[in-house]
Parts: C-alpha cells; structure tokens; sequence
C-alpha cells in the first residue's frame, strides 16, 4: 500500500458515513427531493420551497412535499408559531397543529407501540413532522367541497375553500382534542382521543371523529372525506393489506368489500411497525368508500380524486413512491338542527413472527369476544407466511386447531394449501371463524405451517371469550299493605316496586326491556308508563327500574303482579311476586268541617264516603245543635252523579228549630258505584256560641242485590266561640 493509502481511505469512508447519516436524517423529515434543487419564492415572506430539478424544465403545478415542510419550519423572531398539541400514553401519540395555518390538521406515531416489539417504537404512522399538513379533511356541502380547518398555501389543500374557526384547537380532559369550524352554514367539530382498540381492548387508537350540526335555518347534503397520509416508520410509500391482498397500486373498496379494518406496514417481507384503521365495529361509522392511491392525487383534489386501478403509488407528478388512504361517506340529508356523526380510528397493530426460513406471522391476540346471541358474529383470524430461503418452498400449507370455544364457519376449511412459495414471497391466508356460547375464558388457537423442505412452524394466537350474558333479577317491594285510619293504605300509598337487573355473565346485554303486569285493584299513576329499557348493560353490571304503583282498594287478597324482562341478548324472563292487600272499610266522614269557629261563618261539609263498593242507594238524616248552627241548603253529593250527568234528587226537609235534616237521598241509575265520593254536601251557617256535634244518622245503605253495606261512621264537632 502506498504512503497515505490508508488515511485516504478513513476520509473516504467518513465522508460516505456521514452523507448516509444526512439522508437518513432528511427521509425522517420527509418526501425526499432530487440532489440539485432550484428555489421558487413562497407566498409567505421569509419562506422559500423546493422543487426537484428534474421536474423543473416542464410547468411545476406545485412545489414537493419535502419543500413545503422545511419552509414551514421557518419562523421570524418576531412572529414564533404557537407550539402543536399533543396527546401521548405509553402506546400512542398525535399532535395537532394549532395554526395560524393548516388549522386543525394532526399527525400519529407509536410511542412504545406494542409492548412485546422494540421495532415499532417512536415510530411514524401518520406524516406530521415538523407541523402536521400534508392530512386533512374535506366537507362537501350541496356539492361544495371545504377543507376542514385553517386555509394552507401549501399543495394539501391549497386551492380549496375554507371555513370559519368557532373554537380553537385545544385540549379537552386528558386524552382528546377538539377543534371546531362553522362551514356554510353548519357547525363541524374535529374531536381526535386516544381510545381502545375495538380488539386489543388496550388503549392503542386514535379515535377521529366529526360531528357535523346544521345550525342553518334549511337542509343541506354533506358528504365526508378523510385523507390519512400514511408513513410507517420511514417508509413513504408504506404498502398495504386489506384481508389476503396486499395493496401496493391503487386500489377501491365499496359496498360489501368494506372490510372490517385495514393494515399498513413498513414492509411486507419484514415489518418492524403495522397500523391498523378499523373501519368497521361498535361506535365507528362505516364508510361507503375507501380508496388507496398516491398521496399527491389526494392533495390535488380535495374531494373526488381520479381513481386508476393498478396505478402504482408515485406521487403525482414526482418520481417517489408515497401512498395515503382516503376514507368517503356519500352525500346525505341534514335537517335544521340534526347532527351527523363520522367516526373512524386509526393505530396500533400486532403482528408476531416466528421461524427463520418458513415464517409465520399472526396478531397474538385477538380479542374479547361476546358470546351473547346476538353479538355473535364471524371475525376473520389472519395468518402471514413467508419464505426468506434461496430455494422455494413446496407443497406448503398453513392449518388451524381450534379450541371448543371456536369453530369454523360452515364451508370453511381448517387447512389452506398454498402450494409452491417461491424465494422472498410472502402470502396471506384467513379463516373466518365464531365463538361458540359455552363458556368464558381465554382459548388458544394454533397456527401451523409446513412444507415438504423444512420442518414445520407453529405459534398461538388467544381470543378471550366472553362468558355468556343472563339477567339475576330481584324485585324489591312491600308484600303486604296496612290500613291507617280505617280510610288509606299503607304505610304508603303509592308504594315502589323496584326491580333491580344484574348482568350475570362478562358479555353485554342489549336493548334491555322491562314491563310491569298489574292486577284490578293495582294501577300505576297517570304519568307512569308500565315498560322501560335501557340500552346496553355491560358484563356484571346491574341497574334498577322503579315504578310507582297504587293500591286501590278495587281488590283484595293476594295480589299477583309479574315483571316480563325481554333483551336481544337473552331469553325472556318473568318474575312473579304476590301483595297482600287487605279490603278497604267503608267509612263515613264529614270533610270540610272547621274545629272552632265564630259566629255568622257559612261553610259547607261534605258527607264523604271512603272505599264503598257496588252502592246503589243511601238514605238518611243529619243531626246538629240549632242554638250553635242551621242549614241554609243541601246539595246533592258526587256519589249520585253518573256520566257526568245529576240523578234524581228530591230537596230534604231542613228544621233549624229542631236540628235536623231528614230525607237526604239518592239511588243510582244504570250502574252501582265504587271508589270514594260524597253523598251530600250540608251547607251551614254559625248561630251563636257553644259546641255542635254533625251526626249521620239513620244511615241505610244497600247494594245492588239488595243488602246492606256495611260502613264506619265517624262524626264531626264544631266549637263556636266570639
């Protein structure tokens, strides 16, 4: 070696490390460009964009991502830009920009991601460094396309129309924020949390959701679409898995091919970061459209962009691989007032591999599953398996072994063959499979692959089965009434039947119904309805229904009631109970009677009869004291009013010298009468002082067959004093 050879050579090597080291640094930030560059002022003063030069000799519709992102790193001293928002946990993080420009928009990363993969840590899920744009949101109003948030001179955007702010990002709780627009005429709110993946049951996702009101005083069409710029980890043009099909060129899903969620990776043949955007599932809205393709067409065109099926994902009018997802909900009918709800989320997926050569991978957990009737559903267990010899592989299959807690949907097969696998290729196979309702508990599933040249791979994936729901009902009421003062029931009357509900089983229970049967002789108040129903009880959890209820007096003995318990997730339940309600006395009363009084004060007393059944007719007479009160009239008493409607009355006679009132009477047409009413009412006038007994007297009563009702009889006294 010649003198200095060596030296030379370090330098060399340096030089060639540290350019590595810068290109690296550069792809983080993102959308790399061509090495020679050419500047173009930007609208905003202070700022400058770059664009590839080798895009540069034809028209440039707008300047590369990787350009608009340093210029919106710039900032004078004078004018600092406020700092993102941002919301983390131990799993996943998002930010979102505060403004004055991009408004709104929000990026996702991993932050230790899954725990048992030191791979997807800290990685990017959602492009968003340094300040989240290149994502945003589109609201179509009567065919009129919004973007969502704060107005952009970049290309995301950039020739859309905008709305107005109503309230400012900012942080709600502490694990959401919230940002709202006023839009032609309605009120759009951006609400992104962190949230439970609909499987992992962990606090992985973000949880994006709009919520459009029409504050206008007509109705409006809105449609919605969201468009994700994804980035796993430091791979733009991050591929794509929707079921079996891997998704490197653009691809549609409509209709029935809406699939539950969709995957995206870093690589298929290695991944070391996989997100899942769950589409589908309790609490989201599903899509009516879905569409990969290159994120500068998205950029483009804010709402409907010009799909090309197999077109690969180089960005549009660029020579870089850079792929994005826009999710579309049709136009439709918002009313004055109404709210539309358009929730998706978006984060964390799971994927363990195991083998050297024949791999196989698979998400080592599926889930919490309900096994309530009508929760159960078919879910689709997906398994990845990969060559990574020299060689291809033959004769390969992958096959399941289910627990009993989980079988195959009927016409499926529990071993797929696969056949040959060439060197480096990787496949996807799924099986669809349901819970059976027996028991609760964690159940393994095993996953096997093999080929005729190496030996086989196995691993497990666990779905944790949710025991099945069933209702424990316990009614809680007085079994038996009282009578208090020979006049009401007790101790209270209405009294309370409160029906406590509990959720026996780890599955929840839907559309919960309860109805209240009631007996004659038991009636709820006007007010009160006879059904309730709640709408989801968790797993172990109880609620209670009330009623009020009223002893009438119509009936008694034991009285059996019953409460009917109705779901879509169990069998119908009765519940049966008994009240023994004693029978009413009839009892005789003078209402209206004041205890002391002076003299020359008229009041009127009602004769009142409590709790009678089947009268028909009542004669009698009305004794007093004439030197301390005298009757000025007798009117007759409700108890003798039938259909609204006076039956005959003939007048008594009334003798204030001797203090009585013979001939009070009346007979019932048609129909007796039952409950409580007044037979008569004695209008009095105060005479002089002294003390004056109202007595009934000569009371006959009868029913309709003729024989006598029996009553109690309590009587008044009046004190007049000057």
């Amino acid at each position: 070696m010649k003198e200095g050879s060596g030296f030379r050579v370090w330098v060399s090597a340096f030089i060639v490390i540290m350019m590595m080291s810068f290109c690296v640094a550069y792809c983080q930030e993102r959308k790399e460009t061509q090495t020679t560059e050419i500047k173009i002022l930007s609208a905003e003063p202070g700022s400058e964009e770059k664009i590839s030069a080798a895009t540069a000799t034809a028209p440039v519709p707008y300047p590369s991502e990787s350009a608009e992102s340093a210029a919106t790193t710039e900032t004078t001293e004078a004018t600092p830009l406020p700092s993102v928002l941002k919301v983390q946990n131990d799993i996943v993080y998002f930010e979102v920009n505060p403004g004055p420009t991009e408004t709104g928009r929000f990026s996702i990363e991993s932050v230790r991601g899954d725990p048992a993969t030191e791979s997807d840590d800290n990685k990017i899920l959602i492009y968003g460094r340094p300040r989240p744009w290149t994502s945003f949101t589109t609201v179509r109003v009567d065919g009129v396309d919004y973007v969502f948030g704060g107005t952009t001179r970049k290309r995301s955007g950039r020739s859309a129309k905008y709305g107005e702010v109503i309230e400012q990002p900012h942080v709600e709780g502490t694990n959401a924020v919230v940002t709202k627009f006023r839009i032609a005429g309605l009120e759009v709110t951006q609400r992104l949390e962190i949230a439970g993946g609909l499987e992992s049951g962990l606090l992985d996702s973000v949880k994006i959701t709009y919520g459009i009101r029409n504050t206008d005083d007509k109705q409006h069409r809105v449609g919605l679409r969201i468009m994700l710029d994804t980035l796993l980890g430091t791979n733009d043009g991050a591929p794509f898995k929707v079921g079996e099909n891997n998704i490197t060129t653009e691809t549609r899903l409509a209709g029935d091919g809406i699939v539950d969620y969709w995957v995206a990776f870093d690589s298929l043949e290695n991944p070391g970061v996989v997100a899942r955007g769950t589409l589908k599932g309790e609490g989201l809205t599903r899509p009516d459209e879905v569409i990969f393709a290159n994120w500068g067409k998205f950029a483009d065109n804010v709402f409907d962009a010009p799909f090309a099926e197999g077109q690969s994902f180089t960005r549009e009018g660029e020579e870089e691989m850079d792929s994005a997802i826009a999710l579309y909900w049709n136009e439709s009918e918002i009313h004055p007032g109404a709210e539309h709800r358009f929730v998706t989320m978006y984060g964390i997926d799971y994927l363990h591999v195991v083998g050297d050569t024949l791999t196989l991978g698979a998400n080592p957990y599926l889930g919490k599953w309900s096994t309530a009737k009508n929760q159960i559903r078919p879910r689709t267990l997906y398994a990845y398996v990969g060559n990574l010899s020299d060689f291809e592989f033959k004769d390969v299959k992958v096959s399941l072994e289910l627990p009993d807690g989980v079988s195959l949907v009927r016409g499926e097969s529990a071993t797929r063959e696969i056949g040959v696998l060439a060197s480096g290729e990787e496949r996807t196979v799924g099986w669809r499979i349901v819970p059976v309702a027996f028991r609760g508990g964690d159940q393994k599933i095993r996953i096997e692959a093999r080929s005729a040249e190496v030996e086989s791979v196995k691993m497990d994936t666990v779905v944790t089965l949710l025991s099945p729901p069933g209702i424990e009902a316990k009614v809680e009421a007085p079994e038996a009434m009282t009578v208090i003062e020979g006049k009401r029931y007790g101790p209270s009357n209405p009294f309370e039947i409160r029906l406590v509900c509990r959720n026996r089983g780890e599955s929840p229970i839907d559309n919960l119904t309860v109805r209240l049967v009631l007996p004659d002789g038991l009636v709820l108040p006007i007010v009160h309805r006879p059904v309730q129903s709640f709408g989801r009880l968790e797993g172990y959890e109880a609620i209670v229904f009330a009623w009020k209820v009223i002893a009438t007096g119509d009936k008694s003995g034991k009285l059996h009631y019953s409460v009917l318990i109705t779901s879509d997730s169990t069998e119908p339940e009765i519940v049966e109970r008994t009240l023994e309600v004693p029978a009413m006395p009839t009892k005789i009363e003078w209402l209206g009677v004041p205890k002391a009084a002076t003299p020359k004060v008229i009041f009127p007393a009602e004769i009142f009869i409590n709790s009678v059944r089947g009268l028909k007719g009542a004669e009698f007479s009305v004794e007093f004291n004439p030197d301390v009160l005298q009757v000025i009239r007798v009117s007759q008493g409700t108890v003798f009013v039938e259909s609204g409607t006076t039956l005959g009355w003939e007048e008594p006679q009334i003798d204030n010298t001797a203090g009585k009132v013979s001939g009070i009477a009346g007979v019932r047409g048609g129909s007796v009468f039952s409950g409580s009413g007044s037979l008569a009412i004695v209008h009095f006038a105060t005479r002089g002082e002294g003390r004056s007994q109202l007595a009934v007297s000569g009371l006959n009563m009868s029913g309709a067959d003729g024989k006598a009702v029996e009553y109690i009889l309590e009587n008044a006294v009046i004190e007049v004093k000057k």
